[in-house]
C-alpha cells in the first residue's frame, strides 16, 4: 500500500500547484485587463482634453503656446481636406 498511498499523495500535490498556478495566471489576466481599461480610459482623456483645448482656442476663448498652435493648424488643415474630400463625393 506504501506506492499507492505515495502515488496518490504525489498526485494531490501537483493536482494542487496546478489549482494554485492557474488561479494565478487568472489574476495576472485579471490585472492585465484592468491595465489596459485604464490605458484606453487614459488615451480617450487625452483626446477629450485636446478636443476641449481646441474648441476653446477656435472660440478665442484661450491663448495657446507656439508649441499647440503647430496641433491646431494641423487640424484646420485636416478638416479642410475632409471637407475638401466629401465635397468630390458628393
Amino acid at each position: 500500500m506504501g506506492f499507492l498511498d505515495d502515488f496518490s499523495k504525489k498526485a494531490n500535490e501537483a493536482a494542487k500547484k496546478v489549482g494554485e498556478k492557474s488561479e494565478e495566471l487568472l489574476e495576472s489576466g485579471k490585472v492585465r485587463i484592468e491595465i489596459e481599461k485604464a490605458e484606453l480610459e487614459l488615451g480617450r482623456t487625452y483626446k477629450e482634453l485636446g478636443n476641449k483645448f481646441y474648441g476653446l482656442y477656435k472660440e478665442g476663448e484661450i491663448a495657446a503656446d507656439q508649441r499647440l498652435l503647430e496641433f491646431c493648424d494641423k487640424i484646420d488643415s485636416l478638416k479642410a481636406k475632409i471637407v475638401d474630400l466629401e465635397n468630390k463625393k458628393a
